[in-house]
């Protein structure tokens, strides 16, 4: 199974199909080589090439494939819906899209009912029945319900799983279930304000301060929770919120780590802005510090760039080791976070530099690559000369320039000349 999970951020053809194509590679190495290389043709990426590739390389499987494009509602770039419908409609034998989508997206659902191509799970096959109902809002919520009571929460929110926890922590604190259901049935505004309201005003402040803070990471653990807020307590905030079923779940049967329900997650991310934006990058550079403690080199990555700490961020993506920069699934993500840089903070440093020629040697024009490369060795002589000018200690996430940097440089651009000649 390939997951990607999407936001609204995604809408970039590119950058969509990219992490498409990565999920891919992930289940069947080699997968994804021809198609990837397609996104990289100039000037601009041949998209039917990619397309026919991925559905070639596809049909030559053994395997079957489970594709998931999850939160699908996010996607509204037409060019990103037109390829997937025509990937859809030319569907191999051997994949199988999800799409887990609140709403439906601008396919031909219609004719690929008539064809027998699609298994459509819908409200009423999510709904939870009354039975179902019951047992959540009196054995895990523990509310003491009358028939009448149950039924008339059923009525207004309909099976709706999420609603039903949303009343069932405003019932604790005997909110009245008129004063609960316009906000349940309202905008995504109007429900974000609910559940500051009703759900996170409710919580003690050291509580709230926790689920705010907390909140720009898409999973938790102790220690990770530790180091952003800077204590040592956040297990017990952590089995707090749990008991509380403040919308957040275990990850694994150790109950080591957890995840946030995403719409809660989201509505504390809006807060966190609203009350206080200013801790914002600080929050994310702790987690991404973390995380390259951990040896978690993406996600230290994704959190710096969130904190706009372009130099650690950069710093960051240099460490990716050279065999692992040749290889496909690595170099896809380094241009993706390359491309979330200040271009002036790319150009500067020549270990990034080189870092992006050898990732786009195999799949993208030599003119390409040779440009990269150009750019490094001028990166290298512009910070060799400051080094010069200034030899006392700098900071440790400034940009160096090793000798040996020149030699790979130079080897670098000694094999794409190599390359050349021979083709010709």
């Amino acid at each position: 199974m390939a997951w990607v999970s999407l936001d609204a951020g995604d809408n970039a053809p590119v950058q969509f199909w990219t992490y498409v194509l990565t999920a891919l590679e992930q289940c069947h190495p080699g997968l994804s080589r021809l198609p990837f290389a397609a996104l990289h043709e100039t000037p601009r990426p041949s998209w039917q090439t990619m397309l026919a590739a991925l559905i070639n390389g596809l049909s030559r499987q053994n395997d079957h494939l489970v594709l998931v494009l999850d939160n699908y509602e996010e996607v509204t770039e037409p060019a990103i819906q037109a390829l997937l419908s025509s990937l859809i409609e030319h569907l191999p034998p051997t994949l199988c899209v999800v799409l887990a989508t609140r709403t439906d997206p601008p396919f031909s659902l219609a004719r690929l009912r008539a064809r027998g191509h699609i298994l459509e799970l819908r409200t009423e096959q999510l709904r939870a029945t009354r039975e179902e109902m019951t047992a959540f809002l009196r054995d895990v919520m523990d509310l003491r319900l009358s028939v009448q009571n149950i039924q008339d929460v059923d009525t207004h929110l309909q099976g709706w799983w999420a609603g039903m926890q949303l009343a069932a922590l405003s019932l604790r604190g005997k909110a009245l279930l008129d004063d609960l259901l316009p906000a349940l049935q309202g905008t995504r505004p109007a429900l974000f304000e609910y559940l500051v309201q009703e759900v996170l005003n409710r919580q003690p402040a050291q509580v709230q301060t926790f689920l705010l803070r907390t909140s720009i990471l898409s999973r938790l653990c102790t220690s990770l929770c530790n180091a952003v807020l800077e204590q040592q307590d956040s297990q017990l905030f952590l089995e707090e919120v749990e008991r509380a079923n403040l919308f957040l779940s275990p990850l694994d049967e150790q109950q080591q780590w957890y995840v946030y329900h995403p719409l809660f997650a989201e509505a504390l991310r809006a807060r966190l802005e609203q009350t206080a934006s200013t801790e914002v990058p600080g929050l994310h550079l702790r987690a991404s510090r973390w995380y390259a403690a951990h040896q978690a080199r993406g996600e230290a990555i994704q959190h710096a760039l969130q904190a706009h700490a372009w130099p650690w961020a950069a710093w960051l993506m240099e460490q990716i080791p050279c065999q692992h920069i040749w290889s496909w699934s690595e170099n896809a993500l380094l241009s993706l976070w390359v491309e979330q840089l200040p271009r002036e903070v790319v150009r500067e440093r020549p270990r990034l530099c080189l870092g992006m020629a050898q990732s786009l040697f195999f799949i993208a024009p030599p003119e390409v690559t040779e440009s990269w490369v150009r750019d490094a060795r001028r990166a290298w002589i512009r910070t060799h000369q400051r080094e010069e000018q200034r030899p006392m200690a700098q900071d440790a996430h400034e940009p160096e320039a090793p000798l040996h940097l020149l030699g790979e440089i130079a080897a670098l651009q000694g094999l794409i000349a190599s390359g050349w000649h021979v083709a010709s």
